[in-house]
């Protein structure tokens, strides 16, 4: 097991119900497989902040970061975390200016 910090913004914070996390990974599991997880411990209502309705994809304004690094959606089913690494989870916030 590695020891991870998770960190929640947004609306994905409201739906989690706090603002980070410690969380154990394994060995092996990418981020995709941690969203997943992550979503069967949180419920219905942090999964649908995360995945499409209609499929197990994760949605185009969900932003996914290691270490303050994006990851591409591509790259969610190859990436995995390392021991103290730092996964922030936020939605893209609309505006700009």
């Amino acid at each position: 097991m590695r020891n991870i910090k998770l960190r929640f913004f947004g609306s994905i914070r409201a739906a989690a119900k706090k603002e980070e996390s410690d969380y154990e990974t394994y060995p092996g599991q990418t981020v995709y497989d941690l969203l997943k997880s992550l979503s069967d411990c949180y419920g219905k209502t942090f999964r649908d902040e995360i995945f499409l309705q209609s499929a197990d994809l994760p949605r185009d304004d969900v932003v996914v970061l290691i270490n303050g690094v994006t990851v591409k959606h591509t790259a969610l089913g190859e990436t995995t975390a390392a021991p103290g690494d730092v996964i922030t989870l936020l939605p893209t916030f609309p505006g700009g200016g």
